[in-house]
């Protein structure tokens, strides 16, 4: 497929597969799946949606048609100018915690690639965000010939340090939180994309670090997140 030939400026399609974010009431908080990530992605993709030279930029993520997630179902929902957030089926209706959503990765690259071809349109940039996203992003990218930029906002080797996995409980945390297929898929992001996102240098030099990754060879590119300034400022200017 050839890329749109009436297009004026970049597509840019970033991936955040677990589903719950749309343009409004955000549910921050309800759960795991539903922190910082989403504020990040929302903002980040109105700031690209803003740039001239920025002709579209799709947020693809799955679609749930679930009664206890009301509002996440739409197929095409408008952000702001240039930009829409795209749900994609795949797992069913229900909603799933990213956690669980490793068998169905497959399916969300598929049905991903039949709405590149829907819309004619090849993205220029895929932007991965999360592990699953980075698993998704990096087949497409091999397939496509597109490069990939990925912000992994939180990665499997820490964590597991953090919340104290160890050969003795190895197994059973592992059939919660999909550790094996998690990192084997971080790994894979990291040794494809062209540019990796870190927030902090310390992020790049001791998270990063734990994986097979020059850490110094360029492509891990320290980004600190913005501030909302409407919202935050200091105390004396209230």
């Amino acid at each position: 497929m050839s890329k749109k030939q009436s297009a004026k400026g970049l597509y840019i399609q970033m991936h955040s597969m677990h589903g719950l974010l749309r343009s409004h009431d955000l549910e921050l908080g309800r759960d795991e799946d539903t922190g910082g990530q989403i504020i990040y992605v929302l903002n980040l993709a109105r700031e690209f949606g803003k740039l001239d030279d920025v002709e579209r930029v799709d947020i693809i993520t799955r679609m749930i048609n679930d009664k206890d997630y009301p509002g996440y179902s739409e197929r095409i929902e408008p952000l702001a100018a240039k930009v829409n957030i795209v749900r994609i089926q795949c797992g069913g209706d229900r909603y799933i915690k990213k956690v669980n959503l490793w068998p169905y990765i497959g399916e969300f690259e598929e049905n991903t690639k039949r709405y590149i071809e829907e819309i004619g349109w090849v993205p220029d940039i895929l932007h991965s965000h999360y592990a699953d996203s980075g698993c998704v992003c990096t087949q497409l990218s091999r397939e496509m010939k597109i490069p990939q930029i990925h912000t992994a906002h939180s990665l499997g080797k820490p964590k597991m340090r953090w919340i104290g996995v160890d050969g003795h409980n190895y197994e059973k945390m592992n059939k919660v939180y999909n550790f094996s297929q998690r990192v084997k898929a971080e790994q894979e992001t990291l040794d494809h994309a062209a540019c990796i996102i870190a927030s902090t240098d310390q992020e790049r030099r001791q998270h990063y670090g734990m994986y097979d990754v020059d850490i110094d060879d360029g492509r891990i590119v320290v980004i600190s997140p913005g501030t909302d300034l409407e919202r935050f400022y200091p105390f004396y200017q209230s």
